[in-house]
């Protein structure tokens, strides 16, 4: 009888693309196949021992006579991307409800309210990845000290602020009114913050 489980979670060290790996624009994800394959002399002994060479063919780790571990590999049932939602589902919440992530951004109601909380206007409100965003909004930041707000490719909301706009306190307590203010119906699991230089 089993009476112990260790369970390690290595984040974002992906071992291949979900079968829905196309709806989020990551068909021929594979992290660690993709990390071996750059780093031929990667090693990793403890891993390999464990059974990680079991779910998939990653150059430099073999599979092992022996596993001391139990392996395998998942595929989501939630839908969405992001760590928040794959850790929620490991402790059993299934989440099938859409993100927010749309070229859109967030509705006007939720903007509003935003901007009346932090206490300043905000510049973009659409959907994009933080390269993206911040080569198309950087310089409108940087001129009117507006924050950048974006939406992710899920139910992330991000914003983003140079240091010279303001300091890193400030940005965290934006970030925490935010995740006050985008209450579950948004449909928002994380507020992101971002200071950049």
């Amino acid at each position: 009888m089993i009476t112990r489980v260790i369970l390690l979670v290595l984040d974002g060290l992906g071992v291949g693309a979900a079968p829905d790996a196309s709806q989020y624009g990551h068909q021929g994800a594979d992290t660690l196949g993709h990390l071996c394959q750059a780093n031929p002399g990667l090693r990793l002994p403890n891993l390999q021992e464990l059974g990680l060479g079991h779910i998939g063919s990653f150059a430099g780790i073999q599979r092992t006579g022996q596993p001391s571990g139990c392996f395998g590999r998942l595929a989501p049932q939630s839908t969405g991307v992001n760590s928040l939602v794959g850790h929620w589902e490991l402790a059993g919440l299934v989440r099938r409800a859409p993100g927010v992530g749309t070229p859109r951004g967030l509705p006007e109601e939720v903007i509003k309210s935003i901007q009346e909380g932090i206490g300043r206007s905000v510049v973009g409100n659409k959907s994009g990845t933080e390269c993206e965003i911040l080569q198309e909004l950087g310089e409108s930041h940087l001129r009117t000290g507006r924050p950048i707000l974006y939406v992710g490719s899920d139910a992330d909301c991000h914003l983003a602020v140079h240091e010279r706009i303001a300091s890193q306190d400030d940005l965290y307590r934006m970030a925490r009114t935010i995740r006050k203010l985008c209450k579950p119906a948004h449909q928002i699991l994380r507020v992101v913050a971002h200071p950049f230089a």
